[in-house]
């Protein structure tokens, strides 16, 4: 790459004043600096977009939580209920006249008592379905709940990988520049080992590298 020294580019070591003099200077070249900004900011596009979907995730996760423990409580109190109405009729109670059921000729007990059965089996059956409604609606905000924690966590695994796609391409790139830089500078064998000893690339950002770093709230599955 003919001319490609012109454009070297020797910052100060930030390591040089405490250590050895025989440290060289960090060397970057306009091309390498073009390579780091375009994948910072592919990766910095996967931060914001994981961000934006994470955010609609997270009240969704959010409303069916709440919606989940309030069905709790709805089935408790619905099972208790069920438990009341599967209570059979005594005797007593089976027998039991109303006001407009007085006239024994009228109403005889077997009318009676017919009307009483029916009552109850319609109570248990009211009982029974409205106890089956709630569970299922529970189970469906489990359900629900459930799938948007494990759409955070592989949203997030997804954006990692792809931020790492991105950073390992840029090392990639760099790597083959340098290696015809290094082939065609004349002062090639130099220019190598200042490049060896100084990696030169894009920062992976925390969030990208470990997701403890998102548990910890700072990165992208953060509060």
């Amino acid at each position: 790459m003919p001319g490609a020294e012109n454009h070297l580019v020797a910052g100060p070591d930030p390591a040089a004043e405490s250590g050895p003099a025989t440290r060289w200077p960090i060397v970057r070249t306009s091309r390498m600096e073009i390579l780091s900004r375009q994948a910072l900011e592919l990766i910095e596009g996967e931060e914001i977009r994981l961000r934006d979907e994470l955010a609609v995730l997270k009240r969704e996760y959010a409303r069916f939580l709440a919606l989940r423990d309030a069905l709790a409580d709805e089935v408790a109190v619905l099972e208790e209920k069920l438990k009341e109405a599967r209570s059979r009729l005594s005797e007593q109670e089976l027998e039991d006249r109303r006001l407009a059921e007085r006239h024994v000729q009228d109403r005889p007990v077997g009318l009676v008592r017919a009307r009483r059965q029916t009552g109850w089996e319609r109570r248990l059956g009211t009982a029974e379905q409205q106890y089956q409604s709630a569970t299922a609606r529970l189970a469906d905000a489990k359900h629900e709940a459930q799938l948007r924690e494990e759409l955070i966590r592989d949203r997030g695994a997804v954006a990692r990988a792809a931020a790492r796609r991105h950073y390992e391409l840029a090392l990639r790139r760099t790597a083959t520049y340098q290696q015809q830089l290094v082939r065609t500078h004349r002062r090639g064998p130099e220019l190598n080992r200042l490049l060896l000893d100084h990696l030169v690339g894009p920062d992976l950002p925390a969030w990208a590298r470990d997701p403890a770093a998102d548990e910890s709230g700072t990165g992208p599955d953060g509060p």
